[in-house]
């Protein structure tokens, strides 16, 4: 499952240069640690100090109880994209992390470990510039949010997959309540100690950004909260925690009286359509993985999302699939655009002769498929359409505010009611072509607006009834029977022959009609020289 380390093990990788013991011990830390977080212990926090060694025992347990020999999850995370093919899961997941690690607390017994305990490592002391004591008291609040809310009950609460796996987003955002209100209690025990601006977590890689996601988005919800509600409110957050990180990017929708809860989507079981293939992973990337891949103004609109891969283990070859649904029609259109210029995620993971298929329904659903062959195409297509898609009980889907975008000459989201897009790699490089068909008479004045301009442009050779093919001798637009196609590639012919493979594929469903106000982004329109 794509996720952190359980929180078995909740550390702050730190160094400083006082005994972290000592200051843990200390009688006036707990107090300002219960003054801040305006809770009493209800019993002692033991310490124990332990030596770098017995530190790399610790993560090798958690490890093998969160992800078995790993193996599983490398290959999922290969087939997404969130992996570099030279980058081996275990070795980055462990690596030489014992050096930084200053302090951790347990919740869950790991081994000879006891739970319900702040571990140290004297020999990871040295001078980096951070606050003793508001590492220190982090790991304190981790203590008594275990005390009052039970972090073992909460954890095992979390629903599991159909391949075993905890609920990676659901999971992501409990784990993002509890780092928050830590970093908050950490911050206030030590009103003087220095903030470094952390490097913002989609510069990062997947790996690093999944991490650091907790501890800033983390505490920007618990502030909201405390700011909407102090203390109390935080509290009654641990009783009804975040189920999606669409709740902790935008706290509000968390708040609403009319709570936004994701969509549950049930995929279909797509290694049975494919003889000789198992399933490897099936999870959700939720509204954090998808901004990581596509933007945050791509990913605002989510609702819910479920990826799958599988594999054949006798030819090693996998494919990745992801379905996602979204707040309106227009979101999902949106999504497309962006996934269609995004270098991130599946495209990433294509070798030579691999493909990536995208298609948006135009029912405020769009789905991927990666990796497969031109003959298993259709058949996960089809399966794909049979994914059904339950609401929680008391999810009222509720979209959000109105976001406010900046100008841009033309968007796809502006002109599609529902689309395809086929990207192919070549040894030369990307072949890229995506089909739109327009939802609303807005949306074909648009493209006739771009075929006027194309038809007057020196930069535009008309080849064919409204078909276009642009300077370069690379890209091509056309507008037929309805549908507006955009190709760019290493060279027409390449593109041309992107073009025929999609067009063996059934027609994709009819639109429906979206009166949602159009969004202003850059894309492959504005890529292929439309102003």
């Amino acid at each position: 499952m794509v996720r952190e380390r359980d929180l078995q093990i909740l550390g702050l990788v730190a160094a400083c240069g006082v005994a972290l013991a000592s200051v843990v011990q200390a009688d006036d830390l707990e107090e300002r640690v219960e003054r801040a977080r305006e809770l009493p212990f209800r019993r002692p926090v033991p310490t124990r100090e332990i030596t770098r060694d017995e530190l790399r025992e610790v993560q090798a347990l958690n490890f093998k109880d969160s992800y078995g020999d790993g193996r599983g999850t490398e290959r999922e995370l290969r087939a997404l994209g969130l992996l570099s093919p030279e980058v081996g899961f275990r070795e980055t997941t462990l690596g030489n992390k014992a050096e930084g690690v200053l302090g951790f607390y347990i919740f869950k017994p790991l081994g000879s470990y006891a739970d319900g305990r702040i571990y140290t490592i004297p020999e990871n002391q040295q001078n980096s510039g951070a606050s003793t004591k508001e590492v220190a008291a982090h790991e304190l609040a981790h203590a008594l949010s275990d005390q009052h809310h039970d972090l073992e009950r909460m954890f095992d609460a979390i629903p599991k997959t159909p391949t075993g796996d905890r609920h990676a987003d659901r999971q992501r955002a409990l784990f993002s309540l509890e780092e928050g209100v830590a970093t908050l209690v950490g911050r206030a025990s030590d009103p003087n100690s220095p903030h470094v601006a952390a490097a913002h977590w989609r510069d990062l890689d997947y790996l690093k950004a999944r991490t650091q996601f907790l501890y800033t988005e983390g505490a920007d919800f618990a502030q909201h909260l405390h700011d909407e509600g102090g203390w109390e409110l935080i509290d009654k957050a641990y009783q009804s925690p975040p189920t999606s990180t669409e709740q902790i990017l935008h706290p509000e929708r968390y708040l609403a009286e009319q709570q936004d809860k994701p969509t549950r989507v049930l995929v279909p079981n797509l290694a049975k359509a494919l003889p000789g293939f198992r399933p490897v992973k099936a999870n959700t990337l939720g509204e954090f993985g998808l901004s990581w891949i596509a933007g945050r103004d791509a990913a605002s609109g989510w609702d819910g999302d479920r990826y799958v891969v599988v594999e054949n283990p006798e030819t090693g070859q996998a494919i990745s699939s992801l379905y996602t649904t979204w707040d309106s029609n227009r979101d999902a259109a949106e999504f497309h655009g962006s996934l269609a210029d995004s270098n991130r995620g599946q495209l990433a993971a294509l070798e030579t002769g691999d493909s990536l298929y995208v298609e948006h329904d135009g029912q405020g659903n769009v789905f991927t498929i990666g990796g497969a062959t031109d003959e298993q195409l259709p058949v996960l297509r089809e399966a794909l359409l049979r994914t059904r898609k339950r609401a929680e009980a008391d999810d009222h889907n509720v979209a959000g505010a109105p976001r406010e975008r900046a100008s841009a000459p033309i968007q796809i989201a502006d002109l599609s009611g529902s689309g395809r897009t086929l990207i192919v790699k070549s040894a030369e490089g990307e072949e890229r072509l995506i089909t739109l068909r327009p939802a609303t008479e807005a949306g074909r004045e648009r493209i006739q607006a771009v075929l006027d301009h194309l038809a007057q442009s020196p930069e535009a050779t008309r080849v064919g009834p409204d078909r276009y093919v642009l300077s370069g001798g690379s890209s091509l637009i056309e507008w037929k029977e309805g549908v507006f196609t955009m190709g760019v590639g290493t060279s027409l012919a390449a593109v041309e022959a992107v073009e025929a493979r999609l067009s063996r594929l059934p027609a994709g469903a009819a639109p429906l009609t979206s009166t949602s106000p159009p969004a202003n982004r850059g894309g492959l329109i504005q890529g292929l020289g439309a102003r």
